[in-house]
């Protein structure tokens, strides 16, 4: 299942649960093992309550984990909710049967009654949408997402002490920082999402926790702080200043300074760069053939990269010729 069916599962899913009785919803959270030994966790409470409770345990990140991301869980708990749907129609419709015999009394309709007039219009608005979503291609508005699913940005990694293992490095953080930027998620979000991704202990994530009103450009400073990183300025001076060493590639040695140059980015809180800085490759005709792009402030990464290999295989061919015509 994609993504967008998988989208449209969840809405579904948690479009049919408003649909349900208080005491439809307890047996749901029973099915789920998160009612309690003995129910305590839902004993008394209220239908609000309880859809909220079974949406938190679906939207749970270990089920991001598994290989079909929760697909089976959802499946299994729209039949169930199809068959607790079932339940109340026939019971309305018992308790219609019976009210229409006794024509001299007049009672108020009832819950039963009232749940399927709300999922004929839940199945209505559902098929519709089905019908929009179809028409639209795999593009869902976003006005159309319902809140309760909305996405919430996580940070991949964890921020540890400057130079520990296996932690995130600051160009890392930054690049996930610019991902999140450019999905539209608010500033207030990415914050919250990098303290998180803080490792518990340290007293960065405490002095963070605890400091408010925390702008996104204020995070980036504090941020370049912990990683003991240079200003923009040290930054910048070091790029045109670097060098291929003796033992390292053309391709390593052009990696190293574009992630450099991110850092430079990062420092200055910029998204985009003018910034132009000189080759120091050790091969002449390489850094020749590469100087004119780098020089070029629109022409991206991916481009350097591609030239670089090109440059790299020219060089070797003519190389190859020399030998050729030496023998």
């Amino acid at each position: 299942m994609d993504s967008s069916e998988l989208e449209e599962l969840k809405l579904e899913v948690g479009g049919a649960l408003y649909t349900l009785t208080r005491d439809a919803l307890i047996e749901v959270c029973d099915s789920l093992l998160i009612a309690g030994l003995n129910l305590e966790k839902v004993t008394g409470k209220r239908r609000p309550f309880l859809i909220s409770h079974i949406t938190s345990h679906l939207e749970r990140a270990e089920l991001n984990e598994l290989e079909d991301q929760g697909t089976s869980e959802l499946l299994i708990l729209k039949d169930q909710i199809v068959e607790l749907q079932q339940t109340a129609q026939k019971i309305a419709q018992e308790k219609a049967t019976a009210n229409a015999k006794q024509t001299d009394l007049v009672q108020e309709t009832s819950e039963e009654q009232r749940l399927l007039k709300e999922i004929e219009t839940l199945q209505l608005a559902l098929s519709r949408q089905k019908e929009s979503n179809q028409s639209n291609g795999d593009k869902t508005p976003q006005s159309r997402i319902s809140v309760q699913w909305k996405k919430e940005l996580k940070i991949s990694g964890q921020i540890g002490d400057p130079g520990q293992k296996d932690k995130l490095t600051i160009s890392s953080l930054a690049h996930q920082i610019e991902q999140g930027i450019s999905k539209g998620f608010p500033e207030i979000d990415i914050v919250d999402a990098v303290i998180k991704a803080i490792a518990p202990g340290l007293q960065l994530r405490s002095y963070l926790d605890e400091k408010a009103n925390l702008s996104l450009p204020n995070l980036r400073r504090i941020l370049r702080s912990h990683y003991q990183e240079k200003g923009a300025t040290e930054l910048y001076k070091q790029l045109t200043s670097e060098v291929q060493s003796v033992k390292e590639t053309p391709q390593h040695f052009l990696i190293r300074a574009l992630d450099l140059r991110q850092k430079i980015l990062f420092a200055s809180q910029k998204a985009e760069s003018g910034l132009r800085y000189r080759v120091c490759l050790q091969n002449d005709s390489i850094r020749s053939d590469l100087q004119p792009y780098l020089q070029q402030t629109t022409s991206s990464d991916e481009l350097h990269l591609e030239k670089l290999n090109t440059a790299c295989a020219n060089e070797a061919e003519r190389q190859n010729k020399k030998k050729l015509l030496t023998q």
